[in-house]
Parts: structure tokens; sequence; C-alpha cells
């Protein structure tokens, strides 16, 4: 929470970067996860195709799909998707909770970072106006609405995902094959970390704002700009 003084109008923000904590991010870190897994199958059993054999899973991968590990020994450098909508969840905690696979100078649990005391209305946009859209109806939908679509899409193989969805990012395939894990973010988001109730409207999805392009950078710019409020009013 901070003071800013803007075109001679004085307001009250809140800003926050969860440092590797974006979408991105996310993936890598839930993809270590399941590379651990792989590595360790790697370790103790020699047998050929042993990442399939052993069962070795990623919750949050769309069924049908799979994924290779560059480190991994080739014979066991494979795990498949479920979309297991509560077992990717689980992982996200977990995340959220420590600072596995994050720098330790860089490390903030998500956790540990208090939500912002603000009663109103989020906008929300990035990569939030990039993928609820294409599962969620209307600018302001519910977390209760986020998790049917999720739980909907958790459970389509990948090939009948794309087929339901074929103009979804086609220039980014990565979006469909993480459509389970992006959408389990976003409930983890807004139901674990800012605590919303499963019915209440406190997102509105937005790309511009008096044509303007909303972007995570403008937050830290005008963090750049800011006035320490005195530790009484924090």
């Amino acid at each position: 929470l901070f003071e800013l003084s803007l075109g001679g109008v004085d307001t009250r923000l809140y800003a926050k970067s969860h440092l590797a904590y974006g979408l991105n991010e996310m993936r890598k870190r839930i993809d270590k996860m399941v590379e651990a897994q792989v590595l360790a199958i790697a370790a103790v059993n020699p047998t050929p195709g042993a990442g399939i054999v052993h069962g070795v899973q990623h919750p949050c991968l769309m069924k049908g799909d799979t994924l290779t590990f560059s480190e991994a020994a080739s014979h066991v450098n494979t795990a498949k998707g479920t979309s297991n909508f509560e077992k990717c969840l689980a992982m996200m905690r977990r995340l959220g909770e420590d600072c596995m696979h994050i720098p330790t100078e860089d490390c903030q649990p998500m956790s540990t970072v208090g939500k912002p005391k603000f009663n109103g209305k989020f906008l929300a946009f990035s990569y939030f106006y990039d993928v609820l859209p294409e599962f969620v109806t209307g600018d302001e939908p519910t977390l209760a609405a986020i998790k049917t679509a999720t739980l909907e899409v958790c459970n389509t193989p990948l090939a009948e995902l794309k087929a339901a969805h074929p103009d979804y990012e086609t220039n980014n395939p990565e979006f469909i094959r993480r459509a389970c894990q992006d959408l389990t973010y976003f409930v983890y988001i807004l139901g674990d970390h800012l605590q919303f109730a499963e019915n209440e409207k406190r997102i509105q999805i937005v790309k511009q704002i008096n044509g303007k392009e909303m972007s995570w950078t403008l937050g830290a710019t005008l963090r750049m700009l800011k006035k320490p409020l005195p530790k009484s009013e924090l």
C-alpha cells in the first residue's frame, strides 16, 4: 500500500509483484516437480519407457498429451498428461507455500503475502484476458463459474479440446496444452490467495481502460513513483 500523487491527484494504491508466480513461471515450476519424479525413476529403473510404464503423470498437462524432459535419460524422459484438477491444484498450493525451484534470494512464497485490504472489484487483464474469455461467459465471471469451466476443460482430452476451440491462441500451442493448468492456477489465485467467495463477482476482465492497454508494467511503474505511507497507516 502506498500513496501516489500524479497529475495533481492524490490516491492510495496497492501493488505487489509475485516473483516466480507469473503464468509462464508456474508452468515451468510445475514441470520441474514432474521432472523430479522422472529423474527419480531413471535413477532406480533402467527399463526402456519406464516413465510411461511406471505411470509418471503430469496432472496439469492435458489428457492425451505427453511432455519430454531433455535432462532425463531417453528411456525415462516422458511423462503423460492426466489433467487432474484436484492433483494439479494441490501442486499449485505446494508451490504457493514454499520456494521450490526459486533462487533463495528471490524467495517470498505467495502464501506469506497478505491479500490487499480491498472489498471492491479487481480488474483482471494480461493472461486473465487471454485465457478466460475462451472458456467462460461474460466479463465478470464468478469463482464458481471459473471452477465449472476448469473442471470441464480438465475432463476433456486434448484432441477434443482442440476441436472445440480451433481458434484459441493458434500462434502459441502451449496455451491449449496448458488449458487445464492455466485455469486451475486462476482458481488458486482467486480462491486460495484472494479468498473470493464462490458466487461473488469480484473480477472484471479487461484489455484496456480509457483506450490504454493494461499491463503489469503499469503497476510496476506507478510503484516507482510512490511515496511511503507512515507505518501507523499500513
